[in-house]
C-alpha cells in the first residue's frame, strides 16, 4: 500500500515538474519571437514568466539580460548576467555580455571578475584580466591626483585609460572635472552635455555643466542648469553651494566687466578681490587671480603684479603633462598651456616695467619651454633687446640735452662738452679723459645722423645700429 502510495506521488509529481519545464521554454520560445520584433519590453515580460517557472535555468537568464540590454538598462543586463553565471560559471555569452556591462558601468572589481572568469573558461581570452587590471590601476591612480587637484597628471590618467579602450560615464565625469579645475569651461561643457545626452536626469553633470556656464560667463545659463539639478535632487550640495556662489558673483561679476571696459583697473583690481574672497572653483579662482594681476600690470603696481602671476603659476604646476603620449588627451593639452603663456607674457611685463631685467630673461626662457612658438621667439628676443637698451650709454645725457633737441641743440651740446672732457683739459687722468671723449664722439655722431638717431631712439645701441645699416645698404644694393 506504501509502495503504491509513493509510486503515485512521484508519477504526479514527476508529471508537474515536466510540465513547469515545458511551460518555461514555451514562454522562452515567446521571448524569443518577441526579442526578434524588437519588442524588448514584451520579451522581458516573456523571459521573466520562464524563470518564474524555472529559476535554475541560466539560459533564460542570459536572454532577459540581452533584452534588458536592448532596452540599454545595463544595471538589470548586469544583475541578469551575474546570476546566470552563478548558475553556470562556464557561461561564455554572459561572462562576455557582464565584462562589458561592468566595463560600460565603471564596475570595475566585477568586471575584473568577469574577465578573470572568462579567461578560466576560454583561454583565448587570458589577456583580459591584465588589461583590465591596468585600466583600474589607471583609473584609481587619476581618482587620486584628482582628490588632490593635480588636475593635469589626473586628466593624463584617465586619458590613458580611454586610449586602452575603456570609457564609462564617472571617467567622463572626473574629466570633466579636471577640465573645469583647470579653468576649461568649453571642454568641460562638451563631456557633461555628452552624459546629459544619455541620461537627461545625470544630476552631477548638469551641477558641472552649470559651472563651466558660469565659468565660461554665460550666467543665466549656469543658474538653469544649477536650478535643473537641485530640481532632480533637492539635497544635491555641490548643487546648491554652486547655486549660492553664482547668485553671489552675478553682481560682482557685472561691475569687474564694466570696469574692465571703461578700462578703469584700479577699481576692477578691487572687485576682484572682493570676489577672490568667496568659495570658487579652482579655475574660477585661477582666472580671476590672472586678471587681477593685469589690472595691477596696467596701474603699474608691478609687485603686486608680479605676487599674483607667482600664485597663478603655483596653482597650476601641472597643467601641462609631462608626456602628451595619449591621443585623446593631446586635443586638450592646448588649454593648459595657454593659461601659462598667458600668465608668463604678463609677469615678463611686470619684470621689464621694474627693469628687474634678468628676471624677465629667465621668465621668457621659461616661456620658450611651455611654448616655443613664432609669439614666444618674438618675446625672447624684445626681453633681450629691453635688456640691451637698457645698458647702452645715454648720448643724450652725454651732450646733456633733451631727447626732443634739434640738431643745433645736438651741436652746440657737442662742442660744449668737447671743451670740458677734451684730455689736454685732463693731464691728472689723460687715459680716461681719452676714452670719455670718444663716447661723446659717438654719442654726437649718432644722435647727429638721422638714420643712426632713429635707430637709437627705437633702443638700439651702437653695435646694433651698425648692423641695421650695414643691412639696410645690403637690402638698397640688391634692389639694383
Amino acid at each position: 500500500r506504501q509502495m503504491c502510495i509513493r509510486d503515485s506521488i512521484n508519477a504526479e509529481y514527476g508529471s508537474w515538474f515536466f510540465t513547469m519545464s515545458e511551460e518555461a521554454a514555451a514562454a522562452k520560445q515567446r521571448g524569443n519571437e518577441l526579442y526578434k520584433a524588437r519588442d524588448f519590453h514584451g520579451a522581458i515580460q516573456a523571459y521573466t514568466e520562464a524563470i518564474n517557472l524555472d529559476p535554475a535555468n541560466p539560459t533564460y537568464y542570459s536572454n532577459r539580460s540581452a533584452a534588458w540590454q536592448a532596452c540599454n538598462n545595463l544595471q538589470e543586463t548586469l544583475r541578469d548576467c551575474v546570476k546566470a553565471v552563478q548558475l553556470d560559471p562556464g557561461f561564455l555569452k554572459c561572462l562576455q555580455r557582464g565584462l562589458k556591462v561592468a566595463s560600460t558601468l565603471g564596475h570595475l572589481d566585477q568586471a575584473l571578475e568577469f574577465a578573470h572568469n572568462l579567461a578560466a573558461a576560454d583561454p583565448a581570452e587570458s589577456g583580459a584580466p591584465e588589461l583590465l587590471s591596468r585600466q583600474r590601476e589607471l583609473y584609481l591612480e587619476g581618482c587620486v591626483d584628482l582628490e588632490k587637484k593635480e588636475y593635469g597628471r589626473s586628466l593624463n590618467k584617465f586619458a590613458q585609460v580611454q586610449d586602452l579602450g575603456l570609457s564609462f560615464r564617472d571617467l567622463v565625469l572626473k574629466q570633466a572635472e579636471c577640465f573645469l579645475g583647470l579653468g576649461n569651461g568649453s571642454q568641460t561643457q562638451r563631456l557633461t552635455l555628452q552624459l546629459i545626452r544619455e541620461n537627461p536626469d545625470d544630476v552631477d553633470a548638469y551641477t558641472l555643466r552649470g559651472m563651466a556656464l558660469y565659468l565660461c560667463d554665460n550666467v543665466d545659463q549656469a543658474v538653469k542648469h544649477l536650478q535643473e539639478a537641485l530640481r532632480r535632487d533637492p539635497e544635491h550640495k555641490l548643487a546648491m553651494r554652486q547655486l549660492k556662489t553664482v547668485r553671489g558673483l552675478q553682481r560682482l561679476h557685472k561691475e569687474i566687466k564694466d570696469f574692465m571696459f571703461k578700462r578703469n583697473f584700479e577699481e576692477a583690481a578691487g572687485k576682484l578681490s572682493e570676489a577672490l574672497d568667496l568659495d570658487l572653483l579652482f579655475g574660477m579662482r585661477l582666472q580671476f587671480i590672472s586678471d587681477r594681476a593685469v589690472c595691477y600690470l596696467r596701474t603699474y603696481q608691478d609687485e603686486a603684479c608680479v605676487a599674483d602671476c607667482t600664485e597663478a603659476l603655483e596653482m597650476q604646476p601641472d597643467t601641462v603633462p609631462g608626456s602628451l603620449s595619449c591621443r585623446s588627451l593631446t586635443r586638450f593639452a592646448f588649454w593648459g598651456t595657454f593659461v601659462q603663456v598667458s600668465v608668463l607674457n604678463t609677469l615678463i611685463s611686470a619684470y621689464l616695467h621694474m627693469a628687474s631685467f634678468d628676471k624677465a630673461l629667465e621668465t621668457a626662457e621659461h616661456l620658450m619651454e611651455v611654448s616655443s612658438t613664432e609669439e614666444s621667439h618674438k618675446r625672447l628676443s624684445e626681453v633681450k633687446f629691453e635688456q640691451k637698451k637698457a645698458a647702452r650709454p645715454d648720448y643724450y645725457a652725454w651732450l646733456e640735452v633733451n631727447r626732443i633737441a634739434s640738431m643745433k641743440e645736438i651741436k652746440e651740446g657737442y662742442h660744449k662738452r668737447a671743451m670740458e672732457l677734451h684730455p689736454d683739459k685732463h693731464p691728472e687722468d689723460k687715459e680716461a679723459a681719452e676714452n670719455k671723449f670718444k663716447e661723446m664722439q659717438v654719442a654726437y655722431e649718432v644722435l647727429s645722423t638721422p638714420e643712426m638717431r632713429e635707430l637709437y631712439d627705437k633702443g638700439h645701441d651702437y653695435e646694433s645700429i651698425q648692423e641695421q645699416l650695414q643691412r639696410r645698404q645690403h637690402g638698397h644694393g640688391h634692389s639694383h
